[in-house]
């Protein structure tokens, strides 16, 4: 089976794997390679993302297409087509409504409709693969018309209506997709990110007076709500140190206490050094839909998670089994004097390890993959 995989990210981004978008790209190719021969095309624009990132990693124009690896390309976007974009962007300040117009078919991205099978994974590509005789699969990332503005509800519909299969990361995103669009459920199937877990790096679980604790991510609403959470409950838990990664400013929470540390953007290794080092990472997350793609992250560096059920969605992970759970009947310090345990760490992550190998491993979900495309 010949597979087209289309995503849309910034180039840096993508390279890199600084975010979410980045990881569930990958993960989701890693699956489609059990199936058949795939070709992944990352959109890029190419002032994409400037704002609030490092200049030198963004202002760098580049056009045509750059192989990364045996299936993986880079399409740069064509100086007529960025222009269109940036338009299209000023207009609807959306990131992905632009794409709709800028490319129309699958030519205009110098891609031939040859393929068996189509996964996009934004609402905005249905335009360039609506013609194709290929079975289209929209990958989703999540329920964009959740937070984003209203306009992009129109555009989302449509690309869940015109997709033969929808292939959402977790049930809760089926039951909204089915609730708020009225799609047929039968066409509907959830699959998470696979996990791939070899060996994870040795950790001593000792117990702990104090924890050193990481939180990472994009800061889109979501993750700003769940600093602004960590900040309400940092003052009350001095023993705890919160290292925060990724590109938020600290000045936006106004005065924050000395155990929040901000970190910004760090050199991978760096960062990697961090997850080695923390005791837990913490994910005070209320998102119903999505999936959290660091959950995969720290499984495979050995790291414990303090989650509400929300934040581990789409892994059928089980509370106190595979993760630290708070919520609605447990405070998040009860999470955190648990974790000070180092049998109880040890167990969870030992468990949530053993549940990923043999339910979320690429091989598993191409299994389910192969069933539904047929």
């Amino acid at each position: 089976m010949r597979i087209l995989q289309l995503s849309f990210n910034s180039a840096k981004t993508f390279k890199q794997r600084l975010y979410g978008v980045s990881m569930y790209t990958l993960g989701t190719n890693r699956i489609l390679k059990e199936i058949g021969d795939v070709d992944l095309y990352v959109v890029a624009p190419t002032l994409f993302y400037v704002k609030g990132r490092p200049q030198e990693s963004y202002l760098r124009p580049k056009f045509g297409t750059e192989k990364l690896s045996d299936g993986v390309y880079i399409r740069y976007t064509s100086p007529l087509r960025f222009l269109k974009y940036v338009l299209g962007f000023i207009r609807h300040r959306e990131f992905y409504m632009p794409l709709y117009s800028t490319y129309p078919t699958l030519e205009s991205m110098d891609i031939n409709d040859g393929y068996d099978a189509i996964f996009f994974e934004f609402f905005s590509f249905i335009n360039a693969v609506k013609k194709t005789k290929a079975l289209k699969v929209y990958r989703s990332h999540e329920i964009y018309a959740e937070y984003r503005s209203s306009k992009v509800r129109e555009m989302e519909r449509e690309a869940f209506e015109q997709a033969d299969i929808i292939m959402p990361p977790s049930s809760m995103d089926k039951s909204i997709i089915v609730d708020m669009y009225g799609i047929d459920e039968d066409k509907v199937h959830p699959i998470p990110i696979p996990i791939e877990i070899r060996k994870i790096p040795k950790k001593d679980y000792v117990d702990k007076e104090k924890l050193i604790a990481i939180f990472s991510g994009f800061p889109h609403k979501y993750n700003i709500e769940a600093i602004e959470f960590l900040k309400l409950v940092a003052e009350s838990t001095p023993y705890v140190e919160y290292h925060i990664f990724g590109a938020f400013n600290p000045k936006m929470f106004g005065w924050m206490p000395p155990n929040m540390i901000f970190h910004g953007f760090v050199p991978r290794k760096d960062y990697e050094k961090m997850l080695l080092v923390a005791d837990v990472a913490v994910m005070p997350i209320k998102q119903r839909h999505g999936i959290n793609v660091r959950v995969a992250e720290y499984l495979q560096y050995g790291l414990p998670i303090i989650a509400t059920p929300e934040a581990v969605r789409g892994y059928d992970f089980r509370p106190n089994v595979h993760y630290i759970a708070f919520g609605e009947d447990v405070e998040f310090e009860e999470a955190l004097q648990k974790a000070l345990d180092g049998k109880f760490r040890e167990r969870i992550i030992k468990n949530a390890v053993e549940h990923a190998r043999e339910n979320l491993n690429p091989q598993k979900l191409a299994e389910r993959v192969k069933k539904i495309i047929g």
